[in-house]
C-alpha cells in the first residue's frame, strides 16, 4: 500500500538525484532576488539588464541553463489512455510492459510506458500531496517505476493544468504544482503528460502564490510553472504540454499558448485527441503543418501528434453504401 507523503524529500531513499536538468531556451534570463528568507527568482528581459547575465552564470545552477538535454530526438512509447480509458491499473502497466519488450518495441526506441488520467485517489492527502490509487496501484507508484527502469523502459505519468484532471476523478496540479514535481522526481518519474482540463480557478491560485511556492511564478503561466517546477527537482522529466494549437490565442491570453511553447515544453499538441480513422490521422498531420513555422519542430523542442491509432477497433474509416 502507497504510504502517504510527510515530507517527499526526506522518504527519497536514494541520494539527490543528478543535477543536470534544466529549462529549454528562454528569450528571457531568470535572475534571483535575494530576500532574508527564499530566494525568489524574477523572469526579466535581457535586452534591459545585459549586465545580469555575469550574475547568472555566477550564482545559478546548471538547471536553469538553456536547455535540459532532453528529447533530442523524439518521445515514443505506449499510453494506456486509448486503449484502456481509466481502466489503469499496475498489472496492466506491468503487461503493456512485457509486450513492448516482447514485440521489439523497445529496440525499435519506444521505451516511454505512460499511465494516463485516473491514476490517483480523489482527494490528495493531509499534507497536500497525490495519493495514487490504492485498489489498482496497491504497491505504489516508486515499486511500478522501478519496475520499469529495471526492464530498461521509463515511467510516464499524467496530470492537469487544472483543480482537476480531466475525467475529474483525480485532483489536477493546479496551485500544487511545485509540491506534484517534486512527487513524481521522488517516484522515479521520466516523462510528464500535462493536460489542460478544469484551469479555471487560475485566478485564485495566484493570489495564493506566496503561500504555495517557493518561488515566484513566471509571468506566462501554467505551463511554464510546471516546467519550472520540474526543472528544480533535478530529475530529467520529459515534459509534454498537452494541448491543441487551435485553442490557444496568442493575442488575448499567453498563458493558454503560444509561440513561447517550444522555450518550455519539450513537446507539445497542434490537434485534437487522437481517434481511430484516416480523416483524424489527417487532420493532426494538417495541424502540425498550420503550425510548423510558428513553432517549428527540432532536436529537444517537438510537435507531438498524440498517439497511432494501431488496434483500436478500426484503422481507417469504413463508408457504407
Amino acid at each position: 500500500m502507497e504510504e502517504e507523503h510527510k515530507d517527499t524529500r526526506a522518504e527519497a531513499e536514494a541520494g539527490e538525484p543528478e543535477n543536470n536538468g534544466c529549462l529549454k531556451d528562454r528569450t528571457k534570463t531568470i535572475t534571483r532576488r535575494r530576500s532574508a528568507k527564499t530566494p525568489l527568482p524574477t523572469i526579466l528581459p535581457r535586452s534591459q539588464h545585459p549586465a545580469l547575465l555575469a550574475v547568472l552564470l555566477v550564482h545559478l545552477p546548471l538547471t536553469v541553463a538553456l536547455r535540459n538535454g532532453l528529447d533530442l530526438v523524439p518521445p515514443m512509447g505506449w499510453s494506456n489512455w486509448e486503449s484502456t480509458g481509466c481502466s489503469v491499473s499496475e498489472d496492466l502497466i506491468k503487461e503493456a510492459a512485457a509486450a513492448m519488450i516482447d514485440k521489439g518495441l523497445v529496440d525499435a526506441g519506444y521505451r516511454i510506458v505512460g499511465i494516463d488520467d485516473c491514476w490517483a485517489e480523489k482527494e490528495r492527502n493531509a499534507t497536500g500531496h497525490l495519493v495514487p490509487s490504492k485498489a489498482n496501484f496497491s504497491s505504489g507508484m516508486r515499486s511500478l517505476g522501478d519496475y520499469l527502469h529495471s526492464k530498461g523502459l521509463q515511467f510516464g505519468i499524467y496530470s492537469s493544468a487544472g483543480a482537476y484532471c480531466c475525467q475529474a476523478t483525480m485532483p489536477g496540479s493546479l496551485g500544487y504544482e511545485w509540491i506534484d514535481a517534486q512527487t513524481f522526481a521522488d517516484w522515479g518519474v521520466d516523462f510528464l503528460k500535462y493536460d489542460g482540463c478544469f484551469g479555471e480557478q487560475f485566478a485564485d491560485v495566484l493570489k495564493d502564490s506566496p503561500r504555495r511556492f517557493p518561488f515566484n511564478p513566471p509571468p506566462i503561466l501554467k505551463y511554464p510553472l510546471m516546467a519550472e517546477a520540474l526543472n528544480r527537482t533535478g530529475r530529467n522529466i520529459s515534459y509534454l504540454c498537452n494541448f491543441p494549437w487551435t485553442f490557444w490565442d496568442l493575442y488575448k491570453d499567453d498563458a493558454d499558448g503560444g509561440e513561447w511553447v517550444g522555450e518550455f515544453c519539450n513537446s507539445w499538441r497542434t490537434g485534437g485527441d487522437a481517434q481511430p480513422g484516416f480523416a483524424n490521422a489527417l487532420s493532426y498531420v494538417t495541424g502540425s503543418e498550420e503550425y510548423a513555422s510558428a513553432v517549428p519542430s527540432g532536436p529537444g523542442r517537438w510537435n507531438h501528434l498524440d498517439s497511432l491509432e494501431i488496434g483500436n477497433n478500426r484503422s481507417f474509416d469504413v463508408v457504407e453504401d
